[in-house]
């Protein structure tokens, strides 16, 4: 299968075409989701204060193999794109900063998770089965990060019957993580799906709380719905920017399961994904000045995962 990528791109590059990604960027900047560049400022400084509160806080420097500058751009934005996600949640402000801190968590234990495996640990060295079930023991980063999630998860949601459907969602992102992993050729798209969309639901799952939810049934299935087409944004945006790797080592990819001639027209799909994702928070987000500064940041994400050359450091 590998050989059969390294074909599709050579074909490629034979009748100069573009790569997804430059196709995406053109497509996306077409809908008019540019980031402003006059709160660029602003936004690199609220993603680095967030990053050094979250760094600072608790065992966190100790649990990831990455750089102290890298560990920390990732709480940070981990942090302020929980904030941009749990923004439509209604009362969500009242625990903003332990919600923000639980979503550095996952988007750091995500980054660590891909970066071991990247570099050769074994899928069990890094995701081991028995410890993903009872969150118990085990040296891995990654089940480190999932213990400290879950430590201060309890301070959120202390209701042992919501916790467990945490743990279910855990239990499937690291289930379709290992599915890619051990796939040859098209991973099955709803495997595609849960590892793109899972970490998002993981980030913004605290902020309803069972009152909230009783409340409000019809809007937190919305919530859930637009958080999977945000995990399915971001994951297109990531299979874009990965597809010359992905084709080189031969692994999934949602961008080869389309003829390379279908690219343009898939990358305008996955612009209206966007442009729809934003429409939705824009419906249901008051614009206030603190709200116009979030979204900014998930433009800021965009554009940063499009081109890491914004942010310094890449994706997330």
């Amino acid at each position: 299968m590998q050989s059969v990528y390294v074909n599709v791109v050579s074909s490629m590059v034979a009748r100069d075409l573009p790569l997804p990604s430059a196709l995406l960027q053109h497509a996306i900047a077409g809908r008019g989701l540019q980031a402003d560049p006059e709160f660029a400022g602003e936004v690199t400084r609220k993603i680095a204060a967030l990053g050094r509160r979250e760094y600072t806080n608790g065992s966190l420097p100790n649990a990831s193999p990455l750089s102290a500058s890298r560990a920390e751009y990732l709480l940070g934005t981990g942090s302020a794109l929980t904030e941009f996600l749990i923004a439509p949640v209604p009362a969500s402000g009242r625990k903003g900063s332990e919600l923000a801190s639980l979503g550095g968590i996952v988007n750091l234990m995500v980054v660590v998770c891909d970066h071991l495996l990247d570099r050769g640990a074994s899928v069990d060295e890094v995701l081991p089965p028995r410890q993903l079930a009872a969150y118990g023991g085990g040296g891995s980063p990654v089940v480190i990060l999932l213990r400290e999630y879950f430590r201060r998860l309890l301070s959120v949601v202390p209701d042992g019957t919501r916790l467990y459907t945490f743990k279910k969602v855990v239990c499937r992102m690291f289930a379709a993580e290992i599915q890619t992993l051990r796939t040859d050729g098209l991973l099955p798209y709803r495997f595609w799906l849960q590892k793109s969309s899972l970490p998002f639901v993981l980030m913004a799952l605290p902020a309803w709380s069972i009152d909230a939810r009783e409340q409000a049934p019809a809007r937190y299935l919305r919530h859930l719905r637009w958080l999977f087409r945000v995990g399915r944004f971001f994951g297109a945006l990531d299979d874009a920017v990965d597809f010359l790797d992905d084709c080189s080592s031969g692994h999934p990819n949602l961008w080869n399961a389309r003829r390379e001639q279908m690219h343009g027209s898939f990358a305008q799909r996955v612009a209206n994904w966007g442009e729809h994702i934003l429409a939705t928070w824009d419906s249901l987000v008051p614009r206030t000045s603190e709200h116009i500064l979030l979204r900014e940041v998930f433009l800021h994400m965009v554009w940063g995962w499009l081109k890491p050359e914004i942010s310094g450091h890449g994706p997330w």
